[in-house]
């Protein structure tokens, strides 16, 4: 049977302990590409790292959410440049349901003008750190967002990216058994997959120490 598996290593720069798991696993063979958050604390690690690894493929993990309690915060733009998609103190929504739901009607949904403006200086924080942005994807998944889908595809249209989102790879099948190690999982789910398709896997390569430890998820449904 032939299957092909795409991976990625999200979610780098959001910390030190992340960071240097992404660029072991890579420098083991394991990871050919990552997504990098650009508003996240540990950014500029993750770009330092990086420059060590010109074979590790690198996308923009567009983020405009931050789903943790321990380490909070915000937009590259100044606040007052995009009030509707933060919190009065100037952090970014825990989840993208609650940034969507904050609002009761359709005029004062989150600006779409105001989350492409914040992207866009995103991707030029990332390109003023040389870095070789060749994807987009979106960090937790706010495509939804009524007509952002589109103009995402447009935005990556106009800067030579790809827009990972819109190439609707399947995620590897869901088991109906369980197991407790995690790499038998994944052979399972493997052995589950479909002849001649293609399909995404996402892991958040950390080690069990250090700041990761410290981090909590505030919405842990989401």
């Amino acid at each position: 049977m032939t299957i092909r598996i795409v991976q990625r290593a999200d979610d780098i720069g959001s910390s030190l302990i992340a960071n240097e798991a992404i660029v072991d696993a890579h420098k083991d063979g394991l990871v050919k590409n990552t997504s990098i958050m650009v508003p996240a604390p540990h950014f500029e690690d993750a770009a330092r790292r990086l420059q060590d690894c010109p074979d590790l493929e690198l996308g923009l993990h567009a983020t405009i959410t931050d789903e943790w309690s321990s380490d909070r915060w915000g937009p590259i733009l100044p606040v007052a440049d995009v009030a509707s998609i933060v919190y009065d103190d100037g952090t970014f929504y825990t989840s993208c349901t609650d940034l969507w739901e904050r609002y009761g009607d359709e005029k004062t949904r989150p600006s779409n003008e105001q989350i492409m403006n914040e992207l866009a200086a995103q991707l030029a924080k990332a390109r003023a750190f040389d870095l070789d942005i060749r994807y987009l994807d979106t960090h937790m998944g706010f495509d939804w967002f009524h007509g952002l889908s589109d103009l995402l595809q447009g935005f990556c249209d106009d800067e030579g990216l790809i827009y990972a989102n819109a190439m609707k790879l399947e995620r590897l099948p869901k088991l109906e058994e369980k197991h407790v190690d995690p790499v038998e999982t994944m052979l399972a789910q493997m052995r589950a997959c479909e002849d001649g398709k293609t399909y995404l896997h996402v892991g958040h390569p950390a080690y069990a120490r250090g700041d990761m430890m410290d981090m909590a998820i505030r919405n842990s449904g989401h």
